[in-house]
């Protein structure tokens, strides 16, 4: 991060400080996350390309009032964000690292209270989801890295797929699109979901799906993380509105699976990657996954 830029962050924020005394850490692994330490305090600031995120602001004036997530400061005018260089600027207060882990009733009101925002439809970026395709793409390009026992597993997830009713025709809501344990961090003792600069339309069982699988990989007992999927859908849907499309969960939970899965294996193998050793850990328990076949598991209690 440049002084020019340090100097506008603390004009933006109103921020009484010597610009030569502040320090800044880059955040292991994350170029694009800088650590501003100031007058005892942590700011975390991220940088992040304006033509991939031109609309944050609406995001974040939607879930103004939501408990569940994370918020940015606000600018002296009263934004979340502001714009240099074509770059989008987000000013984040340091919160604390989790204690314990949200149980699946505060996991089904986050994201309860996530896709139930109103919002205007016209102003957010849709994912896009021909996921077949681009799961079959990613897991052929992946396939010289995979060992074939792994591979036949994979095979076997993608033969249970039904191709019935297209994904694309579903309706679409705000998600966070990256729901997991560790994007939750803790402020006052309460949790709050981070990394919401990724959200944007998708369909709910997306969300719910990649919380699901995220929590099947990182879970050493397979009956815990089933005994999450009930809890969590039965506090989930509150009313008729709210009802998941399990057959709709269950086709989004394999593509997803082996998506993550072929693109972990490819940039796994990329020596430059200044992440790498993060997506190697990634990728070892995705694959103990697959090979212990744990989302099998999964698919049949769903």
């Amino acid at each position: 991060m440049d002084e020019s830029l340090i100097k506008i962050i603390l004009e933006k924020y109103d921020i009484k400080c010597d610009s030569s005394l502040i320090k800044i850490e880059v955040m292991n692994q994350y170029p694009h996350i800088f650590i501003m330490y100031l007058q005892g305090k942590k700011l975390i600031v991220k940088i992040l390309d304006k033509f991939k995120y031109d609309n944050l602001e609406n995001i974040y004036n939607c879930l103004s009032d939501n408990i569940y997530v994370e918020k940015p400061l606000k600018t002296i005018d009263g934004k979340y964000n502001f714009i240099d260089k074509n770059r989008i600027i987000i000013v984040y207060r340091e919160l604390q690292e989790i204690n314990t882990i949200p149980s699946p009733v505060w996991w089904a009101n986050c994201l309860n209270s996530i896709h139930n925002t109103n919002v205007n439809y016209d102003y957010f970026s849709k994912l896009n989801f021909n996921l077949s395709e681009e799961t079959l793409n990613l897991f052929k390009n992946a396939s010289k890295y995979i060992d074939y026992e792994t591979k036949r597993k994979i095979l076997y997830l993608l033969n249970r797929v039904s191709e019935n009713e297209p994904i694309s025709n579903r309706k679409l809501v705000l998600c966070h699109n990256d729901p997991y344990n560790s994007n939750v961090m803790q402020d006052n003792n309460e949790y709050k979901l981070i990394d919401t600069d990724g959200m944007g339309l998708s369909l709910k069982e997306f969300d719910i799906q990649r919380l699901f699988h995220n929590n099947v990989i990182a879970s050493l007992d397979i009956d815990d993380s089933l005994e999450f999927f009930d809890k969590f859908i039965c506090n989930y849907e509150k009313n008729k509105n709210d009802k998941i499309d399990i057959n709709l969960l269950k086709r989004i939970y394999i593509y997803d699976l082996i998506r993550a899965f072929s693109w972990l294996s490819i940039v796994s193998n990329d020596k430059n990657r200044l992440d790498r050793e993060r997506q190697l850990e990634q990728l070892d328990l995705y694959e103990k996954s697959i090979i212990e076949e744990k989302h099998l598991k999964v698919l049949k209690k769903l």
